[in-house]
This record gives structure tokens, sequence and C-alpha cells, in this order.
């Protein structure tokens, strides 16, 4: 997040999406919700829970046509208070521990 440091004021709004295949394009029902577990000034960490044959594909985060009500999406910028905005990105994410 380059908008400042995060203000992470709820663990809610990220889906991923799980697939054998690394290369898989996430499509539409694939995607499952998951929780921040932790979070830092500029980065948040989430929980996975993808089967152990399956690598995540896709994290996408407030991707819906009204993502949050006013003043309760889960990340914001410290900076300016405004909401970090919605996104999705499709490749493959190393899990760490």
């Amino acid at each position: 997040y380059d908008e400042g440091t995060l203000d992470v004021r709820t663990d809610a709004n990220f889906e991923i999406c799980c697939a054998v295949d690394e290369n898989t394009f996430c499509g539409t029902g694939q995607w499952t919700t998951t929780t921040i577990v932790r979070s830092t000034d500029n980065a948040v960490t989430l929980d996975v829970t993808c089967s152990a044959d399956d690598e995540v594909t896709g994290v996408r985060y407030a991707w819906r046509v009204s993502p949050c009500a006013l003043e309760l999406c889960a990340v914001y910028s410290t900076e300016n208070s405004l909401p970090a905005p919605p996104f999705v990105m499709n490749q493959h994410f190393a899990q760490t521990d």
C-alpha cells in the first residue's frame, strides 16, 4: 500500500481464490471469504484456507458493487482517512507461516 500507513479497522472484505494449477485465472464463484490475521503499517497478512494441494492464485479486496458502508471499510490510509481502493490480483502467491 503506497498511500501512507494503514489504519486497519476490521478484518473483513478480503477474498482469496485457491487452485491446484498456479496459472489458474480466478473467475466468478471461485472466491472464498478470508480475514486479516496480522497487519503492519503497510501490509496485511490474510488467513489462507486453501486445501493441502491448492495454491493461492488470486486475492481481492472490496470487490463488490457496494464494497462497504460509509466509514466501515477494512483498510484506510492514516494520511487522509480515505479507504483503500478495491482491487483484484490474479497471480500465484507464495504462502508463508
